[in-house]
């Protein structure tokens, strides 16, 4: 039994080969946050409260020494339409435990 084609599929092949992508360096970077604790409580209640470990992955927007900022969404320019961007997130470098560059995809 053979598969069919899907539909689509000569269409994806057109797209992928006519769209530019305004972002090609895709990281994960591993970082700390900050944690927002509860309302009023005794000290002692505070001791076991930790900084909440956090992994994005994105395109990189912009870095400096202070700063990263990742896009998670990027849309291609394509037969005259703007290339255009979202959710982006900013991370603190002073926050950045990991960081590795992904390929292959």
């Amino acid at each position: 039994m053979s598969l069919a084609k899907p539909r689509g599929s000569t269409l994806a092949r057109k797209w992928k080969r006519d769209v530019t992508w305004p972002l090609d360096k895709l990281v994960e970077v591993e970082w700390v946050d900050s944690n927002m604790c509860r309302g009023w409580a005794p000290v002692k209640d505070y001791e076991s409260e930790r900084a909440s470990p956090c992994r994005t992955v994105g395109w990189i927007a912009y870095e400096d020494e202070l700063q990263i900022v990742l896009l998670q969404n990027q849309g291609g320019k394509a037969a005259g339409t703007a290339a255009q961007v979202s959710s982006a997130m900013t991370i603190p470098k002073c926050s950045i435990l990991r960081r590795r560059t992904l390929t292959g995809w």
